[in-house]
């Protein structure tokens, strides 16, 4: 089986390889940017992505399969938010001796959303 997978996540992740899986199992890596060819000897089989904690949604793919990978929607929001909020609690005097920790908390809520959700979109493409 021989499928093709182009990488096209913008930003998010783009100083490291994402590692592809198959049926569970590393199978390989695509950079930012880059288009590869993965050959497996199964007739069928589930891809998945996973990057640094990340995850992506699992596809059934076969032989000539045509696939991109695209970033979640929610995701470039939530990636925003983690500079925004610190950078928006400047503006209110009322927080100057709690502003640290609020910004703190809040990096750290958002970057627990992160975590749980899917990062990565596989689709595949007619």
């Amino acid at each position: 089986m021989a499928i093709k997978i182009n990488r096209s996540t913008g930003l998010i992740g783009m100083a490291g390889s994402l590692k592809l899986m198959i049926n569970g199992k590393v199978v390989g890596k695509v950079a930012h940017n880059d288009t590869i060819k993965l050959e497996s000897p199964q007739e069928e089989a589930i891809l998945s992505i996973s990057h640094g904690g990340s995850r992506s949604n699992k596809v059934a793919v076969r032989d000539g399969d045509t696939l991109v990978i695209k970033t979640v929607t929610r995701t470039k929001i939530l990636f925003l938010l983690m500079f925004a909020v610190p950078t928006l609690l400047s503006f209110f005097p009322n927080t100057y001796s709690n502003r640290p920790y609020l910004s703190i908390a809040a990096i750290v809520v958002i970057g627990i959303i992160l975590l749980a959700s899917e990062t990565y979109k596989i689709t595949k493409i007619p």
